[in-house]
């Protein structure tokens, strides 16, 4: 250490400051002097050497000086950083205009660098106006304005040439000289801390433990009686030249501290003109807000294009009820107790035809409105039958009469995006939090015709409404559900859990025959007066004929008053009852006879029609039902294509069709879901007509099939060029109707099958679209196409063929087999290993073989599969020195774990380059049963270690694994 008398009052009074402090101090300055990582700095301050420290101090002083050079300083409103301007420039030039003043000041006095570096560090921070004010209320201001008045004390108070060894003048040298230190030491410890407290709020992680200080005031104040008593003592010393000196000095001192005040009045202008502009970014932001809530919010909305398949659209379509009918539901005591909850769950169950659709309609329109959010969603099977669709319309119906609401689906839509619609669990989340909002108030979501729903999302869909409305952990919020459903068991059994908590959950309509037969009445005489060409006395007649049919339902009634209607009757009473003799008894029947009045010349076209109808994933326009009947094999150009105008194109589906076949806004669909089931479903018994020429003659796969041949000879050919009518559903669904067809392609439709999947044709050119999400993988050849939109039946077709490559590699070293071994592809998989065309041991990337990615990607059903085929190596390994055994160990699947243990010469001690044995990786992930199972084998060696020294036992007790543990032990 450099000896006391050496060291400057500035150094004195530095060296007895708090270490702490001024190691933390030191930390921010050596910043400057080395990195920006504040994190990881290291104190360069030298604590030694007085010169080395001084120097280093100007150093940083200069650093800090050249920083008020740089162009286009930033500052911060909000969380965003903006460029200083206007005002803002007024600022820097002030505080540049002090640069001359610090930098005399340092060189004239090095030793008071220490002082001076405090100051210059914190100049920066006067570009924040806010920051600025705080600085001059604390007394930042004054103590800077003051800096040179306090430097030059040492040298002025007891200049060099005087000599005066008096012994009282020596004794008043000694008590000043510990007066000024001490004024030093309160100088610097407030620059020390003011320069933390701007700094820590930054967040520098070597400040963060720093005890906030509150005592501004107090340190101004000692500062300044400590300035009153050097002053008194220092007057009768110094009554001449210094003292004059001082008057000047203070002089000087006035200038600066206008300078600061102008610098403050600039600052808080530039305040207004932030103010201002984090105004101006508020509402930006609000409407950026506001713009991504609404596009939320339609995201909701499924229906695609411009063509009207929304929920709306669906309910439209529902017959509208008659005036007094809906009663028998209406007057039920499990209806109105349901009415009157806040929470609650109502099932109804009825026959097909009973009205059930009609009945959701009138609860929708006319009963439910009024204090309550009414939200729905109609199933139509195979058009709108999922699990998404429902939750997706229900939404976007709620956010649209809750606007305030849609808050609740924003964070889901930030982690998901566009896909969120494809996540079910977010969308159930997002319909719970809503409903348990505030300002939700009532709902009532009605979802009707479930059994129309695809089997296992309605499973999923039930399952979610079980585990809410039987949950006291999470509430529905004042939602109640109204389901409408066939009275299927595999259906009704399902809500059996919430019986105990809604006991009248489930009103079966089926068992209220005789209050709908009143209501079908009620809906025969209303229909009957709208026969405008009979007789009010014939009206009469039949009228009472239609009462006197047993079963009667609102199905059968609305056929055969349509029967009646297109048919030519004599306006008498023989007339009537010559028409009613062949009238149809049931609504099966009523289809036999609908479908029969066509000429059987005319079967081709109506069958063609009826399973485009089929088939259909989502109702055809009639431009696009046309287009679709007319394309063949042999139609190559639009002269070709011959279509009729729509006009006569719709005449012809009616005449040969009849009320088999709705027509309502230009889209073609069934009358009703039972037309679908008349159609697919023979029936058990015979008509009592004893005609059955249509029951049951259709099939979906070949209803797909029709409907595949004509968007592929449509994308195939030069007319779909000049007409684009049928392009986008052809473009979007060829691959689904293919696929669903389950046949193998034949003949010109197999040439036009390979031409559509071969990347190199003219199709693709044509149709960007063509593979949908798959495109940037389905470039190779046609083969891959066929694995990668899993078209098994084009694969068949193409292994019967010598010219085609099945070991061709591609996407990550996969040949087709890795590739649907990796993608859990079960059925290309089996065409694969049928066609006798693949290796099974393979090796893709990173040495893996089809039956190592199955069991990596977690594809079990396809890891049994290459399991049972014969010649697979159970014993391969990969890059990672891993086998199968210990992916199915990973991964826990028990039955791979016993197949493998139970077969020969597989090694169950095999280490991966880490050490790690497929024990050791059961133990890893917990998974206790094939830890069991492993521990069972004889073969199975506990104690291996991995490379770091542990085996499963030190792993297990590391992690407090407790059953494991247990089994390691016995």
């Amino acid at each position: 250490h450099e000896p006391e008398v050496a060291k400057s009052l500035w150094d004195r009074a530095y060296d007895s400051l708090d270490p702490a402090l001024v190691e933390k101090y030191e930390k921010l300055l050596s910043a400057r002097l080395q990195t920006p990582n504040f994190d990881s700095v290291e104190n360069k301050i030298d604590s030694q050497n007085t010169k080395s420290r001084h120097d280093q101090m100007a150093k940083v002083t200069d650093i800090c000086l050249e920083r008020l050079d740089e162009k286009g300083l930033k500052y911060h409103i909000g969380g965003r950083e903006y460029s200083l301007e206007d005002q803002v420039a007024q600022t820097v030039q002030l505080v540049q205009g002090m640069k001359s003043f610090i930098s005399e000041a340092v060189r004239a006095s090095p030793e008071a660098s220490l002082a001076w570096t405090g100051v210059c560090i914190i100049l920066p921070i006067f570009t924040n106006p806010s920051e600025a004010k705080q600085a001059n209320q604390e007394g930042f201001t004054y103590v800077t304005s003051r800096m040179k008045y306090y430097v030059a004390l040492e040298k002025l108070l007891w200049p060099d040439n005087r000599k005066d060894d008096a012994a009282g003048v020596e004794q008043v040298r000694t008590e000043l000289e510990k007066t000024i230190v001490n004024l030093y030491k309160l100088i610097l410890n407030f620059q020390i801390r003011t320069v933390l407290r701007c700094y820590g709020r930054r967040s520098l992680t070597f400040v963060r433990d720093l005890v906030q200080w509150d005592g501004w005031n107090g340190m101004i104040g000692e500062i300044k009686k400590l300035e009153d008593s050097i002053h008194r003592d220092s007057k009768q010393l110094n009554q001449y030249t210094s003292r004059k000196m001082l008057e000047n000095m203070e002089g000087s001192m006035s200038k600066y501290v206008t300078l600061m005040t102008n610098l403050e009045s600039v600052s808080e202008q530039q305040l207004e003109v932030n103010k201002q502009q984090l105004a101006l970014h508020e509402r930006r932001e609000k409407r950026d807000e506001s713009d991504q809530e609404s596009k939320c919010h339609q995201l909701f909305r499924l229906s695609r294009d411009d063509k009207d398949n929304s929920y709306e659209w669906y309910k439209k379509m529902v017959e509208n009820p008659i005036d007094g009918t809906c009663n028998w539901f209406l007057t039920r005591e499990e209806f109105q107790s349901w009415e009157q909850q806040q929470t609650g769950l109502l099932i109804v169950s009825a026959d097909p035809g009973c009205g059930k659709s009609v009945l959701s309609k009138y609860l929708i329109d006319k009963r439910l409105p009024g204090s309550s959010t009414v939200c729905y969603f109609f199933f139509k099977e195979q058009l709108q039958n999922t699990e998404k669709q429902a939750l997706c319309a229900l939404l976007h119906q709620l956010f649209s009469q809750k606007p305030e609401l849609i808050r609740h689906a924003m964070p889901e839509y930030r982690r998901n995006g566009s896909q969120l619609v494809n996540v079910t669990s977010a969308l159930w989340d997002i319909l719970w939090n809503a409903t348990n909002d505030p300002d939700a108030g009532s709902l009532v979501f009605v979802l009707d015709a479930l059994d129309e729903c695809n089997d296992e999302e309605r499973a999923d869909l039930i399952e979610s409404l079980n585990r809410t409305f039987s949950n006291n952990s999470q509430s529905p919020g004042k939602s109640k559900f109204l389901l409408t459903t066939r009275p299927y068991s595999e259906i009704i059994s399902r809500f059996d859990g919430l019986l105990d908590k809604f006991p009248h959950i489930h009103i079966p309509g089926e068992s209220q025959s005789s209050m709908i037969s009143e209501e079908v009445n009620r809906a025969i005489g209303h229909k009957v007066e709208q026969l405008t060409k009979l007789s009010t006395k014939n009206k009469q007649y039949l009228k009472e004929r239609l009462l006197a049919v047993e079963n009667r339902t609102y199905l059968w009634v609305s056929l055969v008053i349509e029967f009646i209607r297109t048919r030519r009757i004599r306006n008498t009473k023989d007339g009537v009852s010559n028409a009613l003799n062949n009238l149809p008894m049931s609504v099966y029947e009523a289809y036999e006879s609908i479908l029969s009045k066509s000429d059987r010349g005319d079967d081709v076209f109506v069958v063609k029609a009826l399973n485009l109808v089929l088939a259909a994933v989502n109702p055809l326009s009639l431009t696009e039902m046309n287009v679709a009947m007319g394309m063949n094999a042999s139609t190559k150009s639009m002269d070709e294509l011959d279509l009729e105008d729509d006009k006569d194109f719709k005449a012809s589906l009616r005449d040969m069709c009849g009320l088999f076949i709705s027509i309502c806004d230009d889209k073609v669909y069934f009358i009703h879901q039972t037309a679908r089931d008349f159609l697919l479903k023979k029936q058990p018994e015979p008509l009592k007509s004893g005609r059955s020429y249509w029951n049951g003659t259709l099939s979906l796969q070949r209803a797909h099939l029709d409907l595949a041949e004509s968007c592929i000879f449509y994308l195939d050919s030069d007319a779909a060029l000049k007409n684009r009518e049928f392009s986008q559903y052809a473009t979007r669904n060829w691959i689904h109707h293919l696929r669903e067809s389950q046949k193998e392609p034949q003949g010109e439709f197999m040439s036009s099958v390979l031409n559509i999947c071969d990347p190199n044709s003219n199709v693709h050119a044509r149709w960007p679209a063509l593979m949908g999400d798959l495109t940037p993988i389905c470039n190779k050849n046609a083969l891959w196409t066929a694995v990668c939109l899993q078209l098994g039946n084009v694969v068949k077709c193409l292994a019967k063929r010598k010219d085609v490559d099945f070991e061709a590699k591609h996407f990550g070293e996969c040949t087709p087999l890795a590739y649907a071994a990796q993608e859990g592809y079960e059925d290309i998989v089996r065409i694969l290993l049928e066609s006798g065309r693949v290796r099974v041991n393979v090796r893709a990337a990173h040495r893996q073989t089809p039956l190592i990615l199955a069991l990596k990607k977690e594809k079990a059903g396809v890891a049994t599969q290459l399991l049972n085929t014969r010649g697979v190596d159970l014993n391969a390994r990969d890059e990672s020195g891993r086998s199968a055994l210990s992916w199915a160990a990973m991964r826990g699947y028990v039955d791979v774990v016993q197949f493998l243990l139970t077969s020969e010469n597989v090694d169950t001690n095999t280490t991966d380059r880490n050490g790690k044995t497929p024990l050791f990786w059961a133990v890893l992930q917990d998974e206790v049963l094939v830890v069991k199972f492993l521990l069972q084998s004889p073969e199975v060696d506990p104690n291996i270690k991995d490379r770091r020294g542990r085996t499963p036992l030190s792993w297990a007790t590391e992690n407090g694994q407790g059953a494991i543990i247990e089994l390691l032990l016995d």
